[in-house]
């Protein structure tokens, strides 16, 4: 809760998009929706060399077929969430509301 402001989104989002050397060892179904949430109240970080890019996570996204949805204060994710298919909503203080989006995220896919 006070720990500081440390969190490596820009990576996260790169290694759960990235199945080509699937550094985090997730084993996706072929035919599953691979879907990718985050939740941040931080600025985009990032603490690789080089730095992960809003373009690495997008590419990597479209690649494997990923959908990120992301809710975060910094509007900087949304060009990351539109550019990869997925969506952006603001962080907002409301636990109903978010659960609300994300129900509307997996009815919509899987009643595709």
């Amino acid at each position: 809760c006070m720990g500081g402001g440390a969190e490596a989104s820009m990576d996260s989002m790169l290694y759960v998009c990235d199945t080509i050397t699937n550094s985090l060892g997730l084993n996706w179904r072929s035919e599953s929706n691979k879907l990718f949430f985050l939740f941040t109240d931080e600025s985009e970080q990032s603490y690789t060399n080089p730095l992960t890019t809003n373009q690495d996570v997008i590419n990597a996204c479209l690649a494997s077929n990923t959908l990120p949805f992301i809710w975060a204060n910094d509007p900087n994710f949304q060009q990351v969430a539109t550019g990869a298919n997925g969506l952006f909503f603001p962080l907002i203080p409301s636990w109903e509301q978010i659960f609300n989006d994300m129900n509307s995220i997996i009815i919509k896919l899987c009643g595709e």
